[in-house]
């Protein structure tokens, strides 16, 4: 009996061993979860807007990786996960997105003579179908352009796009490549900065001057030699000026100055309209911003500089003087925004056979107005 019994359990033991040999073959000849042949390579997609939330396009380009297929359809889709084996949700960091109102733009690159549209679209995927399933030569490279695409809403968060092909319309047929892209949200940045309005003039009298930088001196004198004496015959002298502005209509130079006169007489204006100094012996005073021969003022130049400005008319012309006293007068101006120009201003005058002695003065004002 008891070598029968042994006999026995090792009869179990064996029978145990091959039940489990046939249940491990067994297991090995049932088909699995279904996966695509192919990986698509060289694949990427570019995006118009990464900011969150942001209606955009998509562009993706990828190469199919199964050589001679026959190409049907494409499912794009974003997802949480990039894995094939993974479903395709939308609770994690690609939370937002919608494809509902995905347009196709185009698809280049296949072969074949199909034409391609929208198919059907979920919030999470979208299908493109070929009119004709064409088998492709070799392995082309693809690019599809899907519009009117909402991104995820969280800001800098990482989401997948992924890709498969089919070799019927609709999705239908065999899944023969898939490839899967990392993209990500971003937080849109604001650069910002402020320009204020600016305004640059200056005056003086040393008119060897390049900028408001060295610019000196607060005294013409008009007459001749040491003593600055205006006799019946002409003379004159020079100021200088700068101007420049980023004010959209630019900018208005005018001057103010009462009567050149002493305490005892006064010498008459050379008119408000442009005009050469009247004969010797005829007492005269006026301005221009031009370059002088008649009378020779040393200084005397037109307009300089890099900008648009430009002398006032009545004051733009060589050996033709205007002063308008009393009054608020433009002698330049500019229509825009300027860089610099420099203006030298001119003083001519003479005395009359009957002017009184006297010290002879006015103070001109000069104000540029810059409209912003």
């Amino acid at each position: 009996m008891k070598n029968v019994s042994i006999k026995l359990k090792d009869l179990r033991r064996k029978l145990a061993v091959w039940a489990s040999v046939v249940a491990m073959a067994s297991m090995a000849l049932l088909p699995g979860a279904a996966s695509a042949a192919g990986q698509l390579t060289a694949r990427k997609t570019v995006l118009t807007s990464s900011a969150a939330a942001a209606v955009t396009t998509y562009v993706t380009t990828f190469t199919m990786g199964t050589a001679g297929q026959t190409l049907g359809s494409l499912k794009v889709e974003l997802c949480d996960s990039p894995l094939q084996t993974a479903s395709c949700v939308n609770t994690g960091s690609s939370s937002g997105v919608s494809m509902s109102a995905a347009a196709l733009t185009g698809v280049t690159g296949a072969v074949g003579t199909g034409t391609w549209t929208i198919g059907t679209r979920t919030a999470n995927s979208a299908l493109v179908n070929k009119s004709t399933n064409d088998v492709q030569t070799a392995n082309p490279t693809l690019v599809v352009t899907l519009t009117t695409i909402t991104n995820p809403t969280a800001i800098n968060s990482p989401f997948y796009l992924r890709v498969s092909t089919y070799t019927a319309t609709a999705g239908g047929g065999t899944n023969t490549d898939f490839g899967a892209m990392a993209l990500s949200t971003t937080q849109s940045l604001t650069v910002s900065a402020n320009v204020q309005e600016s305004l640059t003039f200056c005056t003086g009298t040393n008119v060897a001057s390049t900028s408001c930088g060295d610019i000196t001196g607060s005294t013409v004198s008009v007459g001749t030699g040491t003593d600055n004496i205006l006799s019946t015959s002409p003379s004159g002298g020079v100021s200088v000026m700068y101007a420049a502005t980023n004010g959209t209509s630019g900018y208005s130079v005018t001057y103010f100055a009462a009567n050149f006169s002493s305490s005892s007489d006064t010498i008459a204006s050379n008119g408000a309209v442009k005009a050469a100094l009247p004969a010797v012996g005829t007492a005269a005073f006026g301005i221009n911003l031009a370059a002088n021969a008649t009378p020779s003022i040393t200084g005397s130049s037109a307009v300089s500089g890099a900008g648009s400005g430009a002398v006032d008319a009545n004051y733009n012309t060589a050996n033709q003087f205007a002063f308008v006293p009393s009054a608020a007068s433009a002698v330049a101006s500019a229509a825009g925004p300027t860089l610099i120009n420099k203006y030298v201003v001119s003083y001519a005058g003479q005395a009359g056979s009957t002017t009184k002695p006297g010290a002879f003065s006015t103070v001109f004002t000069y104000v540029a107005t810059a409209t912003f």
